[in-house]
């Protein structure tokens, strides 16, 4: 995520605030990592079993913005308290 925003511990987005590791005694943090999973499509899974020896691996690295960070998260959620609700 790329923003240059400074938050206090009182001001930051809670959706921020779960996803990074946080001092308790400085309240300086990592950076945070997000793997976003929610768009990939299930015809870029591969299945895995006891005969398969090798995989391959591809690994893409970019930027977002909060804000685009944050509606990612709250799509996810969203969708996920939909499924609950569905399924009871």
């Amino acid at each position: 995520m790329a923003d240059f925003a400074v938050f206090t511990r009182q001001s930051m987005p809670p959706q921020l605030r779960q996803a990074l590791v946080i001092d308790a005694e400085t309240g300086a943090y990592l950076p945070p990592v997000f793997i976003n999973e929610f768009w990939r499509p299930k015809s870029a899974l591969t299945p895995i079993n006891e005969t398969v020896t090798e995989l391959p691996l591809l690994l893409d690295f970019s930027c977002t913005s909060l804000m685009r960070w944050q509606l990612t998260v709250q799509v996810r959620v969203r969708v996920r308290v939909r499924v609950r609700v569905r399924l009871g």
